[in-house]
Order: structure tokens, then sequence, then C-alpha cells
């Protein structure tokens, strides 16, 4: 296949102005392009240009570039790619049992979260959370209760594994006791995920506290109708947060379930963030100790800074084709 470009003759381009776009970034486009065509897919397996190519053998090379590439420019980008391996092994540290942070079962992680306040160039006060592992419920309820007391914060979040996932509520109650804060949304997966640490199929549990202004946040929970109910009771706050985050928790086993997600989103206007519950009982996740189909806690951007980062992916489930 041969490809070759148009080429002005002087003054300006004529023709559609999409066309002259198209002519214009296309003009040292040329040369050959080898297709392989197989089953409805186009591969290219080789390009060649001789008088507008970028590429140079001299330069693309682990050898001798005869100075073309310094490799000491590199060294900035490492640093910069590796501070956050360096924070996370410093919080390993800091985390670890008997130091300062630390302990045996419950443990605080000043990392986890430092959000910054609008106009504030100061870093604000880093959101307590707690980690722990093994145990029973009430062993590890004891634990995080123990790890955050004394921290200050309006709204609390639980996860917790599998296995803790019926005794939410009682969780809920000495979190409640110990810390003060009364508003808690929880939920249940097959494993946690905190201070940089992932355990599965393990008994475990993750809390933290967020210190929110009361107009930064509205919990919710029911079934289908949930995004409904919610716009209806909180139709101002939903208008003056514009777009608010939404932070979901579904139970797939419920009835309806689907249909509660696409309601929220769209009676609130809410960008959605969370995902499915994972648990055998009851309750998979609650929300101001209500559950149902649906529950979870929404954000103001218009009363607190929020920043979101979200990955996906996919795996091939059969070969090739």
């Amino acid at each position: 296949m041969r490809v070759s470009s148009t080429t002005a003759t002087g003054g300006a381009r004529s023709g559609p102005p999409l066309q002259t776009f198209i002519d214009e970034t296309q003009r040292t486009v040329n040369g050959e392009v080898r297709l392989k065509l197989y089953k409805g897919n186009v591969l290219v397996t080789g390009r060649r240009s001789e008088t507008d190519t970028l590429y140079r053998p001299d330069v693309a090379t682990f050898e001798d570039d005869r100075g073309a590439c310094d490799q000491r420019d590199a060294e900035g980008f490492i640093r910069l790619n590796a501070f956050r391996k360096r924070v996370a092994a410093a919080a390993a540290a800091a985390l670890a049992p008997g130091s300062a942070l630390g302990g045996p079962r419950g443990r605080p992680n000043p990392l986890l979260s430092r959000p910054r306040r609008r106009g504030d160039p100061d870093m604000a006060e880093p959101f307590a959370a707690a980690l722990t592992l093994g145990g029973d419920w009430r062993e590890a309820a004891d634990d995080l209760g123990r790890a955050l007391a004394g921290a200050r914060g309006r709204l609390g979040l639980l996860y917790t594994g599998e296995s803790f996932a019926p005794h939410q509520s009682g969780m809920l109650a000495v979190l409640t006791q110990r810390t003060g804060v009364q508003d808690w949304v929880s939920a249940a997966g097959y494993g946690v995920v905190a201070a940089g640490e992932e355990h599965y199929d393990e008994s475990g549990a993750a809390a933290l506290l967020l210190d929110l202004p009361p107009d930064g946040y509205r919990l919710f929970a029911g079934g289908a109708d949930t995004g409904a109910d919610l716009a209806v009771a909180e139709a101002d706050w939903i208008a003056a947060a514009v777009m608010p985050l939404v932070l979901t928790h579904v139970d797939p086993r419920r009835p309806g379930a689907a249909g509660a997600v696409e309601g929220l989103a769209s009676a609130t206007g809410g960008f959605l963030v969370g995902g499915l519950t994972a648990a055998a009982g009851d309750p998979a996740h609650q929300a101001g100790g209500a559950s149902g189909s649906i529950s979870g806690v929404a954000l103001s951007p218009a009363a607190i800074e929020v920043a979101t980062a979200l990955s996906q992916g996919c795996t091939p489930l059969g070969r090739t084709h």
C-alpha cells in the first residue's frame, strides 16, 4: 500500500475546511505501509518513508548513539515516578507494629487521603483511617474505635470483608460510641484495601473519618425510587451542588438494583462512583442505618473540594479471533 500526500502550489488552499485541515496535517505523510488482513482485522506490519521519516537507527538503540541521548536526562523522571513508592515505604514503616502510629491490630493511616482546602496552599488535616485484621467482629470494631478515638470527623466510612457483613450494624454501633460520629456508610466485599495493602479471604475491616461540613454531603438508601426521593427531599441541595459526586454501593442480589442505579444518576445528575457489594447475608451495605438495593453518600463539590481517580480495564475471556 503506497501513501502519498497532496501538495500545495502556493497561496491559500481551497476546498472544504475539514479537507484543508487534513491536507495540511498530512503534508509530510508519505511512503509505504505494509498491512495484513486477517478475519476482519487490519494489522500494520511495517512502515517505510524515504524522505520524511523521523526514525533513525543510530538513535533508536541501546548501544552507542553518538551522544544523541543523554541518559542522565532520565534521572528526574525516575525520581518523580518513584516518589509514590517512597511515600508508600514511609507509610509502611510508620504503620508497623510498635511504631508511633502503628499497633498490632488497628492501624491508622495518615497518608490515605490528604485533601486541600479551597484557597489554602497548605495541606489540610489528613483523614483519620484504620485497618484491622483477624479476630471476631467485636474485636475488630474495638480495634478500629480505639485507633480512631479522638480523631476529627463528621462522616464515617466502614468497609469489611464478607465474614463481617452480617455484623455491620453492631460494628457501627461500637464505632459511633467510640468516635462520636453519627453518620456512617458501610459496605462489605471480598476483601479490604487500606494503607496500601490488599487483604482477601480473611476477616478484616477498614474505617475512615471525613471531617466535612454539614452541607457537604447527604446520605441515601433504599430501592428503585431512591434517586427520585433524594431529588425531591434535597432539591435545593442538589441544585447548589450542580453535579454531586455520589459514592454508591449496590447489592446485585436485589431485584431492580440496576434500575436503582440508573434512577439515582438520572434524578440527581450526579457522577456515580462505587461498586457492587459481596455478602452472603444481610445487610451487604447501609447508610444512616438504612439499607436496600442501593445506599451511599452524595458529596457536594460546591461545599468541599473533590478529586477522583478512576481506572478500568478488560481481560480476554477466550482466544483472540
